[in-house]
C-alpha cells in the first residue's frame, strides 16, 4: 500500500502532509499491509513532473501505483471550516481502479483530538477493528492523556458497579465510608443467611435421625425420647428457615439501596440533579412511607 499526501483544504501543506505521516504510521501499525516508503513515492513523483501533493486524481494516483508496483493505493482530502474538520479518504486498487474502501469522518475540536481520528480512520479504512487504547484516546483526549487524567466517571458506571456488588458505586463515587458501610452490611446479611440455611440443614439432619430412631423405637421410653428430638428439631428447623429467609429478604433490601444511594451521589452526566428527582417522605394521606421517582422526557 502507498499513501498520497491527503489534500489540505483550509489547512496548510505542513499540516496535511503531519497527518497524513500519522494516517500513514497507524496503517504500519496494524500490521496487516506493507507500507511503501515517503520518499520513494516522493522520487516517484517528482519522476512525473508533481511536486508533493499536487497528485490529486485518481488517474494520477494509479499511474503512481503502478510505478511503485503497489496493490493499493490510498488518497483523500482534510478540509477545515472553522473548528470543524472533515476528512474523506478511499482506497482502491491499482490494477481494476475499483474503490476498495471509502471513509468519511466529520470532527469538532481541537487539532491534536484530529491526530487520534486520522488514526482510528487508518484501521477502519482497512476494515479492521480499533484497539481499545485508540478508543480510550478518542473518550480521553490528548490533553487527558498529557496530564493522566482518569476517565470521567459517569452515573451509569456506578449504578452499574452497584448492581454488580453493592457498596462498588458508592466508593467509585468517592463515597468512601458510604460503599464500605453498603458492603459490609451485604456481606453480614449474606453470611447470617448462609449460617441459617447450615443451621437449617443441621437440624433436618437431626430431625431424620431422630425419625428414623423413633420409628425403631422399641419401648416407651425410647418412642417419647425420640418424639421430643424430632420435635425440636423441627422447631430448630422452622427457626432457622425463618431466618434465612429474614436475612436473604434484608440482603435484597439493601442490594436495592445501594443502587439507589449509588444513582444519587454518583457523578450527574445525565443533565439533571437526580436527587431533587428521587423523594423518599412520609405521606399523611396514605399513612405511608412513600419513594417517588420522575425523570424529564
Amino acid at each position: 500500500v502507498a499513501v498520497l499526501d491527503f489534500e489540505g483544504r483550509g489547512i496548510t501543506m505542513q499540516e496535511a502532509q503531519t497527518l497524513t505521516d500519522r494516517f500513514t504510521t497507524s496503517l504500519s501499525s496494524t500490521n496487516k499491509v506493507v507500507m511503501v516508503e515517503r520518499g520513494t513515492m516522493n522520487d516517484v513523483l517528482q519522476e512525473q513532473g508533481f511536486d508533493s501533493g499536487e497528485c490529486t486524481s485518481d488517474e494520477c494516483a494509479a499511474e503512481v501505483g503502478a510505478m511503485l508496483g503497489v496493490e493499493f493505493m490510498i488518497s483523500g482530502a482534510i478540509g477545515k471550516i472553522g473548528n470543524t474538520y472533515t476528512i474523506d479518504a478511499k482506497m482502491f486498487s491499482v490494477a481494476t481502479g475499483a474503490a476498495e474502501s471509502m471513509k468519511s469522518i466529520t470532527y469538532q475540536g481541537e487539532v491534536d483530538g484530529l491526530i487520534i481520528e486520522i488514526e482510528i480512520l487508518a484501521w477502519q479504512i482497512l476494515g479492521l477493528t480499533p484497539p481499545k487504547s485508540l478508543i480510550q484516546k478518542k473518550r480521553r483526549g490528548m490533553t487527558g492523556l498529557a496530564t493522566n487524567t482518569p476517565l470521567p466517571k459517569t452515573k451509569g458506571g456506578a449504578i452499574f458497579r452497584s448492581i454488580i456488588v453493592p457498596g462498588l458505586g458508592q466508593i467509585y463515587g468517592n463515597y468512601n465510608k458510604a460503599g464500605w458501610a453498603y458492603l459490609g452490611t451485604e456481606l453480614l446479611c449474606v453470611g447470617l443467611t448462609a449460617t441459617s440455611i447450615n443451621n437449617y440443614n443441621a437440624a433436618q439432619t437431626e430431625y431424620n435421625i431422630a425419625l428414623n430412631n423413633y420409628r425403631n423405637a422399641k419401648t416407651a421410653e425410647d418412642i417419647a425420647k425420640y418424639k421430643t428430638e424430632s420435635t425440636t428439631a423441627i422447631t430448630s428447623m422452622n427457626d432457622a428457615n425463618k431466618m434465612s429467609l429474614t436475612f436473604s429478604v434484608l440482603a435484597g433490601l439493601v442490594w436495592g439501596a445501594s443502587v439507589i444511594h449509588s444513582a444519587m451521589v454518583a457523578p450527574n452526566d445525565l443533565g439533571y440533579d437526580i436527587n431533587k428527582n428521587v423523594i423518599l417522605a412520609y405521606d399523611p394521606k396514605t399513612q405511608s412511607t412513600q419513594l417517588s421517582f420522575s425523570f424529564p422526557i
